[in-house]
């Protein structure tokens, strides 16, 4: 959700985003400043397939707007976790 500007961050999880050079006043920018810091970009959308570690199991990928194409990079994702294990 890195275009929620209705979900106001609590006090304490508002912090400055040298990258946003603002505040992450709300969900959507502190989403994109977590995106952005964490696997260095924040293209909307990014699909980023991470096991709970948040360590990405495969490359992240911009947009897929082909289904068939979209379908293969889950699947991969689905393929290195089942090979982490």
């Amino acid at each position: 959700y890195a275009d929620d500007r209705n979900i106001k961050m609590e006090q304490d999880k508002i912090h400055y985003s040298e990258i946003l050079k603002r505040k992450t006043d709300d969900l959507g920018y502190w989403n994109l400043d977590f995106q952005a810091t964490k696997y260095g970009s924040n293209a909307q959308p990014l699909y980023v397939l991470a096991g709970h570690d948040l360590v990405p199991l495969v490359k992240p990928q911009g947009a897929i707007f082909d289904a068939k194409e979209y379908a293969a990079y889950l699947q991969s994702g689905v393929d290195a976790y089942k090979k982490g294990k």
